[in-house]
Parts: structure tokens; sequence; C-alpha cells
């Protein structure tokens, strides 16, 4: 989303709350002290003039930018989330795992929360991955309903490929037993084919179980962050 974008949809919610008549004074009070100047050309009254001027315009700007920052805290949150991992040791890390347009409640949930869905995606405990985790804020942009939103970005760097522990299928299991190893064994295969081919597994807000079709190229994934 583009800052004009931004601007215009901040200062739209800016009025909708009322706060538009301090607005408005600030910019009379630029305007009049203008005038003044103007009227007013002479020696020590110029310095005078202009001081109040700047010291006015300053302030004008710090009200302005505490209200952008609010506004932005006030919108809803969202996360971005890439797992890398090598296809083998003399290869670069990439996307295997990604989950986009993901609700966030704040800033303070998100290696936590990061990590829950990664266990979620694979099925899995926990994830073996480096300590070193890379956040970074993306900014507003447009959620897949068409609203605003303020993102935020991970990248976590797994240390092993993400494999659910699963033990043999015996003929004495049940029958839904079975049909939990069996699909736990699939997703392993899946998540270890995907990353052999150089394909990245990636959950939308649309998506809620993995499929074939939604394998992307790890190279354009990687072009997002």
């Amino acid at each position: 989303m583009g800052q004009s974008e931004i601007m215009s949809d901040f200062l739209s919610q800016t009025f909708r709350r009322r706060k538009w008549y301090l607005f408005g004074v600030l910019l009379i009070w630029l305007v009049a002290s203008a005038f003044s100047i103007w009227s007013s050309w002479n020696g020590w009254v110029i310095v005078d003039r202009i001081v109040m001027l700047a010291t006015l315009a300053i302030a004008f700007l710090v009200f302005v930018l505490e209200l952008l920052e609010s506004y932005k805290q006030d919108l809803p949150k969202r996360l971005n989330l890439y797992f890398l991992l090598p296809k083998d040791a003399e290869s670069p890390p990439m996307p295997l795992l990604v989950c986009k347009d993901v609700w966030l409640a704040g800033e303070g949930d998100l290696r936590q929360w990061s990590q829950q869905i990664g266990a979620q995606m694979t099925g899995t405990r926990g994830l073996q991955f480096d300590p070193y985790i890379h956040e970074e804020p993306i900014g507003i942009k447009k959620t897949p309903e068409g609203t605003k939103a303020n993102y935020f970005r991970v990248i976590i760097n797994l240390t092993a490929l993400p494999q659910q522990e699963v033990t043999p299928i015996k003929d004495t299991d049940s029958d839904e037993v079975k049909t939990q190893k069996g699909l736990a064994i699939e997703r392993n295969q899946y998540i270890a084919n995907a990353n052999q081919e150089g394909k990245a597994i990636v959950w939308t807000q649309k998506i809620t179980r993995l499929k074939a079709e939604h394998l992307e190229s790890c190279q354009e994934i990687a072009k997002e962050y």
C-alpha cells in the first residue's frame, strides 16, 4: 500500500474519531501566524514570529505523528510466517513452510505464536530451529478480505526436517488409530518430498489442509522477504 493511501486512510479515520477539531485549531493557528509575520515585516518581530511558527510547526508534526502511530496500533494485526530449511548440506536455506495472513493478537506474541503455527502445520510437538529468529514489521497492507491490517513478518531457520513421530501400524490398532497413523505418515512424506523438490508448502487464510496444489516454488516465495 502506498504512502498516499495510508495517509488518506489515516486522515479519514482521524476525522471519524472526532479529533478533527484539534487538527483544525492547529492549522488555523499556523495560518494566522503566517499572516501575522507578513503584516509585521520588521526586525525582531520577524525573528520572534519565525521562532513561534517553527515551534508550532514542530508541535503540529509531533501531533500528527502520534496520531498516525495510534492509528497503526489500533489496526488489526496480521502475520506472514516463513520456515526455512536447506535441501541438503550444500544448499542455502529456502522456504519449506509458509503461513500467510495469520491473525495476531500483539507484537509480543510473535515468537510463541509462530512456533505454535509451525507445530500445527507439521503435526509435531515442537520444531528444531535456530534460536536467532528474524522479526520485522512489514507495514499497512490490504488483507485478502479487502480491509487494512498492520502486517509483521517472522522468518525461522529450521535445523531439521519436521517429522511427526509415528509408531508402525499394528493389526491390533483400532481403525481410528490406524487412520491417524496413516495421516501422520502421509504428512511426513509430503513435507519431505516438498523439501527435496524445492517447493514450499503454503497455507493461506482460505486453505486449512495440506494439498499438493498448494505447493509453490521456493524461489518465488523467497522474493517476498
